[in-house]
């Protein structure tokens, strides 16, 4: 049966999921590189994605910034792991931008994602010191392709989105029975004349 407190109820439990859920904004930092892909020993350059993109350090830092094959990218957590690369670092300027170039180095064709190690960073984003920042493959680009910048493709917006479309549908549905129930029971006008 439900009550007058369902719908109230429900509004608070969906928000509750929703802080619980959320990632904090540093946590989506981006590097787009352009080229997105490229040859062993071609010169890529890359850039932070949006404007002040990494508030947590002041301007003139350097970041470490380290590749690691897509298929394993999952499971490293520390920037000692020995299956990263390490490309160069960052330069974060007075805006809070990030820039670099590097030679892309002898390691096998595929699929990477890159990682930015950011220490002061870690007291935005659940911890974490080594940052995911994007995709960036390896191979033989096409020669006279337009670059296609890459964008992070960040597990924590994306359990966002599941969380906060499932909060939704759970709003609507118990709305949807609260205001079918309002609408079946008599009003008290009614029932006492």
């Amino acid at each position: 049966m439900l009550s007058r407190f369902t719908f109230p109820l429900a509004i608070v439990l969906a928000l509750a999921l929703w802080s619980v859920s959320a990632q904090p904004v540093t946590a989506s930092l981006a590097l787009i590189f352009v080229p997105s892909e490229a040859k062993p020993g071609a010169t890529v350059e890359a850039h932070t994605g949006g404007e002040g993109a990494i508030t947590a350090v002041r301007g003139g830092s350097e970041l470490p910034v380290f590749l690691a094959p897509a298929d394993v990218a999952g499971q490293i957590s520390s920037r000692s792991d020995g299956r990263l690369t390490r490309l160069g670092d960052l330069s974060v300027d007075s805006h809070a931008n990030g820039h670099m170039a590097f030679v892309v180095p002898d390691i096998p064709y595929g699929d990477y994602l890159s990682f930015i190690y950011c220490e002061p960073c870690a007291t935005h984003s659940a911890g974490r010191s080594l940052l995911p920042a994007g995709p960036f493959r390896v191979g033989s680009a096409v020669v006279g392709a337009p670059n296609q910048p890459a964008v992070s493709n960040s597990t924590g917006g994306f359990r966002f989105l599941i969380a906060a479309a499932i909060g939704s549908v759970a709003v609507i549905l118990v709305g949807a029975l609260w205001l079918r129930r309002s609408n079946r029971r008599p009003s008290s006008s009614n029932a006492s004349g």
